[in-house]
């Protein structure tokens, strides 16, 4: 397309050529070019770098002050960005105000409305945003834009380019005038189709965009998650890109990423919490329902989206992540060692500690004894449980079990373990059971094991064909509680940084859970190692 000369038209939208509009905000001085459902470049007239935009029709909606516009979502396909200005958000009773570059993706077969609340026009526009791959690397001559060479993108009109067309430019968020975009190919554990074996091959990784942080992976776990996904059992969005328990170093941030820096030490999490959700208004962020993941999506070589592992897809030298995400600790900490609180571990600590929330001088039953049941035997240790008895059918996972802490264990393959636990707390049964199995006779077991007004936390994950069958006066009858623990009910930025102090003081060995550690191509074994039970973790580092 050729340049096209821009007027000033105040607020609204002005034809450039057919199938092209500029929106021209008079405050925020946005430019927008787009054409019907396909993705474009635009840039405000100060030179600032463009951004890509997918799936936009040319429904641009410009708001006055106190002027609004309401939507009524037939599908969950629907989003929204906010291009320039501000404005309020009224969605299912809840308010939130959002700001240039805030995306709101809205749920199904709701209402929601947008109001202006600048003191000037706020520009929404539907679609999700795609936006420049990069590697960074500094113009030398910031003053000139390498999509428009013959003029200076400081004191000429917008960039405008056609649909489909790359401009090298992207911003960062550390005052620069631009640098060079280019995608970054690096080497990743991908699965293809259900049930095949996994493997190692080059994926495109983009920098990120607002709101969003590249990561250098250091270490990732195998966990049990990963042979889910590579199964089919969690979706069949194939193809995967696998791997979610790690820590590294932020290599860079989009815009508007105040959390983390670059070279910070991060560990991973799927826990990104959006502090809007009414679980966030009402002060619980640790069941927050409305999560974040990168909006940019990595791909095969050929252009092929990934679907990352809950969000994160850390078997890959690089991954990009929602800057919430990545939550920075103590570097001093061994990435395989600290990756493991990522989810697995994690999700056993918080079990005890959280869910549970067992006390000084609890008793505690553990059924399965694997990397989330040791945690949780870890976790009710910290929090002082006088006796902790480990309950599993495999002898060297009941030896791990001791390693973690517990001062009793069950061979569950040669005696009844409700009436061992019960035999080894005076007969009541124990405080706190934790299930960690995920298996519907072994919650039933530990049911049974509690004390009157015990509390069962179910912490395994489950098949979804099972089903447990409870008679409703032995649930009346007990009292207590039944609790499902979903990630431990851990909030990241709390309990991270919390966990990390307490594993370089000493007090939380988290370095016993790395049975081994190995290398990208080396995934499949490790998947067959943990189905035979011979390892706790084994840990992939880059």
């Amino acid at each position: 397309m050729a340049e096209a000369r821009l007027e000033d038209s105040g607020s609204g939208l002005a034809p450039v050529t057919e199938g092209w509009f500029v929106v021209n905000v008079r405050d925020a001085q946005w430019w927008f070019a787009e054409s019907r459902g396909a993705a474009c470049w635009f840039a405000n007239e100060y030179g600032d770098p463009p951004v890509e935009f997918q799936q936009l029709g040319i429904n641009v909606t410009v708001l006055e002050p106190g002027q609004s516009s309401v939507y009524h979502a037939e599908s969950n396909q629907e989003a929204f960005l906010v291009l320039a200005g501000e404005c309020r958000l009224l969605v299912q009773g809840e308010e939130r105000r959002l700001r240039p570059w805030d995306f709101f993706h809205s749920p199904p077969w709701t209402e929601h409305a947008f109001v202006g609340a600048g003191a000037g026009p706020c520009v929404v526009a539907p679609g999700r945003p795609r936006r420049p791959t990069a590697r960074s690397i500094t113009s030398s001559s910031p003053s000139r834009s390498p999509s428009c060479p013959a003029r200076s993108c400081r004191t000429s009109g917008p960039i405008i380019a056609p649909c489909g067309s790359r401009s090298p430019w992207t911003k960062t968020n550390e005052g620069s005038e631009g640098r060079l975009a280019m995608p970054h190919t690096v080497r990743g554990v991908v699965a293809r189709s259900k049930g095949a074996p996994v493997t190692v091959e080059e994926i495109v990784v983009p920098d990120p965009g607002p709101g969003e942080a590249l990561v250098r992976v250091q270490a990732c776990g195998v966990c049990h998650t990963d042979l889910h996904y590579r199964e089919g059992a969690i979706n069949d969005d194939f193809p995967f890109l696998l791997g979610h328990e790690a820590a590294g170093t932020v290599e860079a941030v989009g815009p508007g990423v105040a959390e983390v820096a670059p070279d910070d030490f991060v560990i991973l999490n799927w826990r990104a919490v959006c502090g809007q959700c009414r679980s966030c208004q009402r002060g619980r962020p640790w069941h927050c329902f409305s999560t974040f993941n990168a909006t940019q999506k990595m791909t095969l070589a050929d252009g092929t989206a990934l679907s990352p592992a809950l969000g994160i897809g850390a078997f890959a030298e690089r991954t990009l992540v929602a800057a919430g995400q990545a939550t920075k600790v103590d570097p001093r900490a061994r990435p395989e060692a600290a990756g493991l609180l990522g989810c697995g571990v994690m999700a056993g600590l918080g079990a005890a500690m959280f869910t549970g929330n067992i006390g000084r001088g609890d008793t505690v039953a553990v059924f399965g004894c694997g990397g989330v049941g040791d945690g949780a035997i870890a976790g009710a240790r910290l929090a002082g449980a006088r006796r902790i008895i480990g309950i599993d059918i495999d002898a060297k996972k009941l030896d791990w079990a001791k390693e973690f802490g517990a001062t009793h264990t069950v061979d569950a393959s040669k005696e009844d373990p409700v009436e061992a636990v019960r035999a080894l707390t005076d007969g009541i049964g124990a405080d706190v059971c934790i299930e960690a199995v995920g298996n519907a006779t072994v919650m039933e077991q530990a049911f049974y094991a509690r004390d009157l007004a015990g509390t069962l936390v179910q912490v395994g994950v489950p098949d979804p064909a099972m089903r447990i069958d409870l008679p409703m006066i032995e649930f009346f009858g007990r009292g207590g509680a039944l609790k499902p623990s979903w990630y431990g009910d851990c909030l990241p930025s709390r309990d991270f940084p919390m966990l990390i102090d307490l594993y370089l003081q000493g007090r939380l060995d988290l370095d016993r859970f790395v049975s081994e550690t190995i290398k990208l191509d080396e995934v499949e074994d490790a998947f067959h190692k943990m189905e035979r039970g011979e390892v706790l973790r084994s840990v992939v580092v880059l």
